[in-house]
């Protein structure tokens, strides 16, 4: 039988741990339904926009992202942002979206590769990740694709451990999104932060279960056969994120600014006979700020040459788990780095750009740990930084992803004739 398990395509090896802690929480949850017969079938939701590839051009002349983008704008000029949305207006403006999404490159390559074999799966799962969103990337609208594809063909589809990122009842992305994810072919959706949202705005089909569960990224020791205890060095890593990401979803940040946070935030702890060290999560746009930052301090430069400063840019997953098991703590900014340093026990803080930190910090009562932009500040990061305490990981919580998902896979076979 063919399981699809969606990933994100991309660099961030934050979502390619969520895919691959997924995968191995699935197939622990088969074997434990002694179900052996199965291939996982990776189907890519994030699809990279490859406008110059000559096979695509061959196809024909497709709208390309920046495009997309502005005709996006205009239509939610022309109805949202003028309030003239009424049940009328509201699906015609979901057809106009959806007909520009299907003329881009990015939509061509989806149908090309990914649309066949989601057509011959027997069940489909999302592996987590901020997926239920509207107003960044295109996951509300391949969403729609898939569930559109899997009612057609009658496959069941389990959400698992989604990112719930914003709702508003008046924006025909989110109806869009909405009214996908309450397919009948749905079945289950849990969620690894806003429960309440799901529940009270999403979720209409009362045929399907929904729950609150940790980020698959809790079963990384056993996904990555992590031992402890960790090495003891006197190293704190500083995580680093692409500056324009804070006024994407939250508010505005000043970049020059910021750069003076790190620095001075550097010499504090340089001061207090630290080794530093600045690392991204393999995202290209995370590490060339790092090097700016560099760039435009002599000191820091002068730290580099001496290594009490250094940059570490990992090209794996596997490396950035083994780089975060080496500091004795660590600041965060990208979510995945502070969910594997908590479910590690490493003690962490982080910058909040994004309101699904503020949600994983009420989630694991570390919320103290997260900072927003009011306290960006050196000495604040620096006091909150060294009193940061590690977590430890309550087995309920680390059980709930595991047991929701064996649950449906049990019931799934419980009906079918596939087992």
């Amino acid at each position: 039988m063919k399981i699809g398990l969606s990933y994100i395509n991309g660099t961030n090896h934050g979502d390619q741990i969520i895919y691959q802690t997924a995968k191995y929480i699935v197939e622990k949850a088969l074997k434990e339904s002694n179900i052996f017969d199965y291939e996982i079938v990776p189907i890519d939701i994030c699809l990279i926009d490859f406008s110059s590839n000559i096979a695509l051009k061959k196809l024909g002349l497709y709208r390309r992202k920046n495009f997309f983008k502005k005709r996006m704008k205009d239509i939610l000029f022309k109805y949202y942002d003028r309030k003239i949305l009424n049940s009328k207006t509201e699906t015609k403006a979901q057809k106009m979206i959806q007909k520009e999404w299907h003329l881009t490159n990015t939509y061509k390559v989806f149908h090309f590769a990914e649309e066949s074999k989601i057509q011959n799966l027997d069940f489909m799962i999302f592996s987590g990740g901020g997926i239920i969103k509207y107003h960044q990337q295109y996951f509300h609208l391949l969403i729609n694709d898939i569930t559109t594809i899997c009612e057609k063909k009658n496959i069941p589809i389990f959400i698992m451990a989604a990112g719930i990122e914003g709702y508003n009842k008046n924006d025909p992305r989110c109806n869009l999104l909405k009214q996908a994810i309450n397919r009948k072919c749905v079945k289950y959706i849990s969620t690894r932060d806003d429960y309440k949202t799901l529940k009270n705005c999403y979720v209409t089909n009362s045929a399907i279960k929904t729950e609150l569960v940790c980020d698959p990224a809790f079963w990384i020791k056993e996904r990555y056969r992590i031992q402890e205890p960790f090495p003891k060095k006197k190293i704190i890593g500083l995580n680093a994120i692409r500056p324009e990401i804070f006024q994407d979803y939250l508010y505005s940040v000043d970049i020059e600014n910021l750069k003076n946070v790190y620095h001075e935030l550097i010499l504090l702890l340089l001061k207090d006979g630290y080794q530093v060290e600045l690392f991204s999560n393999g995202v290209k746009a995370d590490g060339n700020f790092l090097k700016i930052l560099i760039d435009d301090y002599n000191d820091l430069q002068e730290f580099q040459k001496q290594k009490k400063l250094t940059i570490f840019l990992p090209s794996q997953p596997r490396r950035l788990i083994k780089r975060l098991t080496t500091y004795e703590r660590f600041m965060a900014v990208r979510l995945h780095a502070a969910i594997i340093g908590t479910s590690l026990g490493i003690p962490n803080v982080s910058l909040v750009w994004c309101v699904k930190q503020l949600l994983f910090g009420e989630q694991t009562d570390t919320l103290e740990n997260y900072i927003t932009k009011e306290n960006f500040n050196a000495s604040y990061i620096y006091n909150s930084l060294l009193n940061s305490k590690p977590y430890h990981v309550p087995l309920e919580y680390k059980n709930s992803i595991y047991n929701g998902i064996k649950e449906q896979i049990d019931i799934y076979f419980k009906n079918s004739d596939k087992k």
